[in-house]
């Protein structure tokens, strides 16, 4: 994340250049940036795909005129204002529906459409069927390259080898997140595949190496206490979280009912008749690898479980809390001479434990979610992402600092987040960015 040297003059400055609305059904475009009021833009760590909103105030009878019929395109460029080295940011979609046409008078409408971002649209006309011999890796560069003419970026080191699947009547964004699924580091952790507003590939990112970057903003992070928000210093002053919500959190019941905290595995060979049966320790076999990497000072130091939490003397971990049984292969790609897993089959146990593990870190991860809405200003460069798959810093107040006269931080909501999804909301006035963030466990 950039930081500022001089405070613009607006800590909330963005320019909305153009925004264009065109339809193969008629001959030319039309301008409305103009009558534009609202744009939301949407980010999803484990979509590959932008969505949005856009609002504009209709007094020249452009919705009729279109005559919306649900494949019109908007471009969008926008940028930000506080020097003249950011780039500008744009993006196309294609209008998903209309959300609604209302009538504030004879001669005034406001129009509202939801929007997604053309590959996504595009995706939704094209169906596969059709069979791949690769890694996770291979197979979605692959499809991302042929049917939406993406480059896909990848970060992490992917443990799966090749495997032969056919991919069974999908879109591709339906068959990029069928493949994201099976994809597992060396580690145990899961992918993600997303799509950002400032980049043009799409990312595919391991759990693990995400965890392992550096924080953006280290020495401002995001703070929502009373001094703060108080302060003449512009650059702790735009860093101030304008509101925030910290509810559903902590379910361990939940992740115990998933099977994810302590519970015995069956996987099933139905060629051979075989099982590979394994009990699957949270603590064990997956919380145990965010202390090996070389990165350990980016890891959490307290876990989202605690061992002691147990039955009658033994750990919930230990406990087989749940059975759970899959078909792990049939050897539907066993030829006789030469032996090719399919797409839920591995060879040993490892390999299937390392799976339940990456599954196990994906529900963890939502245990301590927090959304927080802040000024949108160091997001929109335009140079790189500081959005999804990054690392922010929020510091909040204890609840006793008060009493002690001190600032003493509450760790429960403070600490380095992975923001998970993100929501740009540029309106007339000011534009701010809800960022959804999630952690595995706390750093005290």
């Amino acid at each position: 994340m950039a930081e500022i040297t001089e405070a613009p003059d607006s800590v909330t400055s963005y320019q909305l250049e153009s925004v264009i609305l065109e339809s193969d059904r008629l001959e030319t475009q039309l301008s409305i940036e103009n009558i534009t009021t609202d744009i939301d833009i949407y980010e999803h760590i484990d979509k590959p795909y932008l969505t949005g909103s856009l609002v504009f105030v209709d007094s020249q009878g452009v919705f009729v005129g279109m005559d919306f019929l649900g494949g019109e395109k908007i471009t969008i460029v926008v940028k930000s204002t506080r020097s003249n080295e950011v780039k500008r940011i744009k993006k196309t979609f294609f209008v998903a529906s209309v959300i609604s046409a209302v009538k504030v008078n004879d001669d005034i409408e406001t129009v509202s459409l939801q929007l997604i971002e053309d590959i996504g649209y595009i995706s939704n006309l094209i169906n596969i069927s059709r069979g791949y011999h690769d890694t996770c890796t291979g197979i979605i560069t692959s499809l991302s390259k042929e049917f939406l003419n993406k480059k896909v970026f990848s970060i992490g080191n992917e443990f799966n080898k090749k495997f032969k699947v056919i991919i069974p009547n999908l879109t591709p964004i339906e068959a990029l997140s069928w493949i994201k699924n099976k994809a597992v580091d060396t580690e145990g952790f899961p992918f993600f595949l997303f799509s950002t507003l400032v980049e043009d590939s799409i990312k595919f990112a391991s759990l693990g190496d995400l965890l392992d970057k550096n924080v953006m903003n280290p020495a401002l992070p995001y703070s929502y206490w009373q001094t703060a928000s108080t302060s003449n210093d512009r650059d702790i002053q735009r860093r101030t979280i304008l509101s925030y919500d910290y509810a559903d959190t902590e379910s361990l019941y939940d992740l115990i009912d998933d099977g994810v905290v302590g519970s015995d595995y069956q996987y099933i060979n139905t060629l051979l008749g075989t099982q590979d049966n394994f009990h699957f320790d949270v603590m064990d076999d997956a919380f145990k690898q965010l202390f090996i990497k070389k990165n350990k000072n980016a890891r959490p130091k307290m876990l989202p479980h605690d061992a002691r939490f147990n039955l009658n003397g033994t750990s919930f971990n230990k406990l087989k809390s749940r059975s759970i049984s899959q078909i792990g292969g049939s050897g539907a790609f066993n030829t006789g001479f030469d032996r090719v897993p399919s797409y839920n089959e591995e060879f040993d146990q490892i390999n299937y434990k390392k799976k339940v593990a990456a599954r196990a870190f994906h529900k963890f991860l939502f245990k301590s979610p927090i959304n927080i809405v802040v000024n949108g200003i160091d997001f929109i460069d335009g140079e790189a992402n500081t959005t999804i798959g990054n690392k922010l810093r929020v510091e909040f107040m204890h609840s006793a600092a008060g009493e002690f006269g001190e600032n003493i931080k509450d760790m429960k909501r403070s600490g380095d987040y992975l923001i998970y999804a993100a929501r740009h909301m540029f309106k007339k006035e000011r534009y701010d960015i809800a960022l959804n963030c999630m952690k595995v466990g706390n750093n005290k």
